[in-house]
């Protein structure tokens, strides 16, 4: 083991000797012997002895008090005081130096000894304590965590650059203040409830959460913990650990908040909102009760099942969406029916969505009862079936009395022109040739019969084709399409997958009707300069499809309820169960394509 090193500091140089000699004696190693403090400082500075034994009495400028001050401030060495005087005036100014131990002259080598080994002790415990400060004063001023000290009395001693800067205060302002009066007021109760406790059983059993008004008046909140630091046995000061947590405080008034008005929001809804987690209901709003008939407490008992809620014959749905949403999958509204406690069914609209609740998976559902819509909806499609059913009817006794009407014109009228017509032909011929006269005008006559006729035969056709009665839907198509081209100048091209069409003559009415109601409109509208037609069996239907190239059908005139040719088409179409589309490209023209369909007993072969 290596010995210690000893720096002799003494101005007799017997005395130094003897000194020299009971160190070696008792087991120390001298350094080396100097005669005065200015020597002592520049020994001490080239040896880097562990001990100075220093004589207060040197000769020269500087006496070994002064000397033993520079050691102990420059190098740490600890200095032992040799002296011949033990006045307290002399020992009073060498306790001002901080020695580590006095030998009064004459001593013994066990004095020597005893008293070096008790400051190199005292010095290791010394620097010990030093470095111990030194960590403690490093991790206290960088901590991130706001650190500070108040005596018993709630005023400050000390605080770190954390809680200086989040308090916004200096070091020399923060120091007269007493800590209470940084707290809320409202808060002031609770920290000096905690106060005794921590003077009492010498720390908190739980933090607390103090909200701090800065020195620009802004607030923050912390939670902080405090313990009582203990100086000669006795309390002496309260330390506090403290963290940031103005934006948890932040979060949880934001969440409280959001709670607020999400339960305002629901308690007011006319519509029924509940949180379904895991199979439980855990929150219902006063409709859900007011409609159900169950009180709150009976939804959020352990034993209430859910699903007792739900008719039987929606149960299976609900089962497999509510299983789709714990999975994640979206799922859109949907109707179902709800029992009320008493039994009453009640027809829903059910919206939901996938929420995380104290930290589980549940759902969000408000529900809608739509019970009197329901049945509103049952009585319009019954209104509306009935309208149908009516339309229907008029139009087959609008068909048939335009057959009437076209029979008596074509039969009475065109039999009654046609006997005018032999009898002026008659007349012609009883006339002499030199009465050119009256000639002349029994041929006009005969001219106006023959154009009556025909405009008889067009009456007669339009309102209702014998072709249709006669020769079928296909000659009748023909003929329409042909009777179009000539009136209008718009080439019309019919194409069929047969020649031969059995249909019924309900079908073939309805068919030949929205042929000539296309046609009428694309007259009015369409500016085009051709249409193409096609009829064609696909599978069970019978599929129409008329397409021109003129300006295109817009969405607005499609819906539109003033169109009135457009309504009456549909109406045909959906009275047969059929379905029809109408497109219209801008510029490239419309298609219209309408598909019914077959009876059982008609087909295209």
């Amino acid at each position: 083991m290596e010995k210690k090193k000893i720096l002799i500091v003494e101005d007799e140089r017997i005395v130094a000797e003897d000194i020299k000699t009971k160190l070696e004696y008792v087991g120390y190693a001298v350094a080396g012997i100097a005669s005065s403090g200015e020597d002592s400082l520049k020994k001490t500075e080239k040896l880097k002895p562990d001990l100075v034994l220093m004589d207060i009495v040197l000769e020269g400028k500087m006496d070994g008090l002064d000397a033993a001050a520079q050691i102990l401030s420059r190098f740490n060495i600890p200095v032992v005081y040799l002296t011949a005087y033990s006045d307290k005036r002399t020992l009073k100014k060498a306790k001002v130096t901080e020695p580590f131990g006095f030998i009064t002259k004459p001593f013994e080598s066990q004095d020597l000894f005893t008293a070096t080994e008790m400051a190199l002790y005292r010095h290791r415990l010394r620097n010990m304590l030093k470095e111990s400060e030194e960590r403690y004063r490093a991790l206290f001023d960088r901590s991130l965590f706001y650190i500070y000290l108040h005596d018993l009395n709630g005023k400050f001693i000390d605080a770190n650059e954390a809680t200086l800067k989040a308090l916004g205060y200096k070091r020399n302002e923060i120091l007269p203040l007493n800590f209470t009066s940084l707290i809320d007021q409202s808060q002031l109760p609770k920290a000096l409830k905690s106060l005794e406790e921590i003077t009492r059983t010498g720390r908190q059993k739980k933090p607390d959460e103090y909200k701090l008004r800065r020195k620009d008046g802004n607030t923050i909140w912390v939670e902080t913990e405090g313990s009582l630091i203990y100086k000669d046995g006795k309390p002496f000061a309260v330390q506090g650990i403290a963290r940031d947590i103005t934006e948890k405080k932040m979060a949880e008034d934001a969440l409280r908040e959001s709670e607020e008005k999400f339960r305002t929001l629901a308690e007011k809804s006319p519509n029924m909102i509940f949180i379904n987690k895991i199979g439980k209901i855990v929150y219902a709003n006063i409709q859900c009760e007011e409609v159900m008939g169950y009180k709150r407490e009976e939804f959020y008992s352990p034993d209430f099942d859910f699903f007792r809620l739900i008719a039987p014959d929606f149960l299976e749905k609900t089962k497999s969406f509510y299983s789709q949403h714990i999975k994640g999958k979206e799922v859109r509204p949907y109707e179902y029916a709800l029992m009320t406690k008493s039994g009453k069914r009640i027809e829903s609209l059910i919206t939901t969505r996938l929420i995380n609740y104290e930290g589980d998976k549940a759902i969000l559902g408000i529900i809608t009862d739509i019970t009197e819509r329901k049945k509103a909806e049952t009585a319009l499609g019954k209104s509306r079936e009935q309208l149908r059913n009516l339309a229907a009817h008029l139009q087959s006794i609008r068909e048939e009395e335009r057959a009437f009407i076209a029979r008596e014109i074509h039969d009475e009228l065109g039999q009654n022109l046609t006997a005018l017509k032999m009898d002026l032909s008659w007349l012609d011929k009883k006339f002499p040739k030199e009465q050119s006269l009256l000639l002349k005008k029994t041929k006009a006559m005969s001219q106006l019969i023959d154009s009556t006729i025909q405009v008889v035969q067009r009456l007669s056709a339009e309102l209702r084709p014998g072709l249709l009665d006669d020769l079928g839907l296909l000659a009748a198509m023909e003929w329409q399409a042909e009777e179009f081209q000539k009136r209008t100048g718009i080439a019309c091209e019919l194409s069929v997958s047969s020649q031969e069409i059995n249909l019924d003559q309900e079908r073939s009415t309805a068919i030949f009707r929205i042929f000539q109601e296309t046609l009428t409109n694309i007259t009015r509208h369409a500016s085009a300069k051709k249409v193409r037609v096609n009829l064609a069996k696909k599978g069970p239907k019978l599929e129409l499809t008329i397409k021109d190239n003129g300006k295109g059908i817009s969405r607005q005139k499609i819906s539109d309820p003033k169109s009135l040719g457009l309504i009456g088409i549909k109406e045909r179409v959906h009275f047969l169960g059929g379905e029809i589309e109408i497109k219209g490209i801008r510029d490239k023209g419309t298609t219209v394509t309408v598909s019914i369909p077959l009876p059982q007993t008609g087909e295209i072969s």
